[in-house]
């Protein structure tokens, strides 16, 4: 009669101990998330035709993580919706060099061959 009860009182003590961290407010894992939950919104920005916000929320979430190629590739993207180009193919070369897999796949194909064709930037 009072298994459901146990067990469900050690599930959520289980799931509590598993986001300690997230809960006691660790600064390097809440600066993270920041950055996370920064990019994740700047990329509905995106989505929605609203680069320049997705800009500006893109470039807190890099101040508060600079090593994540997605969010650099995420600027890039945002960056050449807004015709800056050379800034584009920069941030898109810092992508691939925090990350390799950042620099395969068709989208950074076609952002590379831009960047390698025009003069506003080089990959390589």
């Amino acid at each position: 009669m009072y298994f459901p009860f146990v067990k469900a009182a050690c599930l959520l003590f289980v799931l509590t101990l598993s986001h300690t961290p997230v809960l006691l407010g660790n600064g390097e894992v809440r600066r993270l998330l920041r950055a996370e939950v920064q990019l994740k919104n700047a990329k509905v920005y995106l989505r929605t035709g609203q680069p320049e916000k997705g800009l500006m929320l893109l470039n807190r979430s890099l101040a508060a993580n600079p090593d994540s190629p997605e969010s650099w590739y995420t600027r890039g993207l945002a960056n050449f919706k807004l015709e800056r180009h050379e800034e584009a193919c920069q941030d898109w070369k810092k992508a691939c060099q925090l990350e390799v897999n950042w620099c395969l796949g068709e989208e950074y194909s076609k952002a590379g061959k831009f960047c390698l064709s025009n003069e506003t930037g080089s990959l390589e």
